[in-house]
């Protein structure tokens, strides 16, 4: 890793225009790159509540030493900034890099990402973009073209709070009350127009970008990102995913991905840089 990571430069703490604090990000590109490169916006986790940009760093450098520009984002968590105020940050900060103020970062040629709470962000912003109703309901702009946004990748994401609020574990339902309490700006949370707006589900159409899905089998989400999976194959929409059976592959936890060392961490690196390539070098005669 670190003879990787020597190849790629970092630049840390730049900033993108934004009514919030922790309007921040870093920039991961090659170090002997020329010119603009295919993008990745990765939001990071943290239960929407916490979590830096800092946290995907060695994700960030593997990729950006497969020959992209990765930008790691921060963004304003709850309390202080309610539902959909990340949304509008991942909003800002494209609309930032449009400018072509970063030369490395091609936005003609993007992919979202995210993990866990950064991966319903990310799948929630690529369903503003690609959901005419949703955009207007949530007073956003569409700005990314449908030919630019290349795809999403969504490592170990809770894709609906409101059905996890359901589940049979007392600690589990009474912390996903609390966390939708900080989140969402209105109570009842789960009755309310926001928590509806972030269920990616519901607002998939077929315009919805290629996703790549993964999560682990323990302690995570894998049945909500199985049924996004399902509901974007019902849209036509390509879906490439990663999951693990427990008898055969043993335990594999939330946010796997990002302990390099381990075989299903590079299973999951590897997935990530041959969907974009494949996304990027698809024919739209193939694509259709």
């Amino acid at each position: 890793y670190e003879e990787i990571a020597a190849g790629v430069t970092v630049e840390k703490n730049l900033t993108y225009p934004s009514k919030w604090d922790s309007n921040s990000f870093d920039l991961y590109y090659p170090k002997d790159c020329t010119g603009g490169l295919p993008t990745v916006v990765w939001v990071h986790g943290g239960s929407f509540v916490s979590g830096v940009k800092e946290g995907v760093s060695n994700v960030a450098t593997m990729i950006a030493a497969g020959g992209y520009s990765v930008v790691a984002m921060d963004y304003a968590v709850a309390p202080e900034a309610k539902h959909p105020a990340a949304i509008i940050q991942i909003q800002e900060l494209c609309s930032y890099l449009q400018q072509k103020q970063h030369p490395q970062a091609d936005m003609e040629r993007l992919f979202l990402a995210g993990d866990s709470a950064g991966a319903q962000l990310a799948s929630e912003y690529a369903a503003v973009q690609t959901n005419a109703e949703l955009a207007g309901d949530m007073g956003l702009e569409q700005i990314l073209p449908k030919e630019s946004l290349k795809g999403i990748i969504l490592c170990c994401g809770p894709y609906n709070l409101v059905q996890i609020r359901k589940v049979k574990n007392r600690l589990i339902r009474f912390g996903v009350w609390l966390l939708g309490r900080a989140y969402f700006p209105e109570r009842p949370w789960h009755k309310k127009a926001g928590s509806a707006q972030s269920i990616t589900a519901s607002h998939v159409t077929r315009h919805y970008p290629a996703a790549y899905i993964t999560d682990g089998n323990t302690a995570s989400f894998e049945v909500q990102g199985r049924y996004l999976g399902e509901v974007l194959r019902k849209n036509s929409v390509p879906v490439t995913e990663r999951y693990f059976d427990e008898e055969t592959e043993g335990k594999v936890y939330h946010e796997y991905m990002f302990q390099l060392a381990d075989a299903n961490a590079q299973l999951c690196l590897t997935d990530i840089l041959g969907f974009m390539k494949e996304r990027l070098v698809l024919p739209e005669t193939i694509e259709q």
